[in-house]
């Protein structure tokens, strides 16, 4: 088993950083793909702790109602269960200012 507090690469990711967030299940990270070289866009990685479960049917519902109205649905890229940490995962669209609660403190304090 990895220690993941020296994870450097997920799959096809690279680790950014470890999120300081307080997810109960999961453990958060920001991630960029390894073979994206230059490109800036990063993911999220959301890696459930062992012992918690997902829902994969209702991961599946959302990866599509996520392909049909991205306008609307924080975009999720892939889910499933990996082997190698043997932990669940999802991967994100990243969202720069993290939650709801902070995307809406920031643009009250723009306006």
């Amino acid at each position: 088993m990895p220690d993941f507090e020296k994870l450097s690469t997920f799959r096809e990711y690279s680790i950014i950083q470890q999120l300081r967030v307080s997810a109960g299940q999961s453990d958060i990270f920001a991630v960029r793909k390894s073979e994206d070289g230059g490109d800036a866009q990063s993911y999220l990685l959301k890696l459930y702790r062992f012992g918690s479960a997902m829902n994969e049917e209702l991961l599946g519902q959302i990866l599509s109602l996520g392909e049909k109205h991205p306008e609307n649905l924080i975009r999720m890229y892939d889910c499933g269960f990996d082997e190698e940490t043997g932990r669940y995962f999802e991967i994100q669209e990243f969202i720069p200012y993290g939650s709801l609660n902070r995307i809406i403190a920031v643009m009250t304090d723009s306006n």
